[in-house]
């Protein structure tokens, strides 16, 4: 699982790299395909805290 986490984080910063390196668009207006990939990246992180907040903190027990 961890192996998949790594991946996908450099997935996200690599998506990240091509948006910052685009000549298609500003960061203050995004084109369609530039949002796309950031609203990815987004994804990619918010499942990786939430991983790792799962890991750390492991739910309790009903009992």
């Amino acid at each position: 699982m961890m192996h998949t986490i790594w991946r996908r984080s450099a997935y996200a910063d690599q998506l990240e790299a091509e948006v910052r390196d685009a000549h298609c668009c500003h960061d203050r207006d995004r084109c369609a395909s530039c949002r796309t990939k950031l609203d990815e990246v987004r994804a990619i992180r918010r499942d990786a805290v939430l991983h790792s907040i799962a890991t750390t903190r492991p739910r309790r027990s009903l009992h």
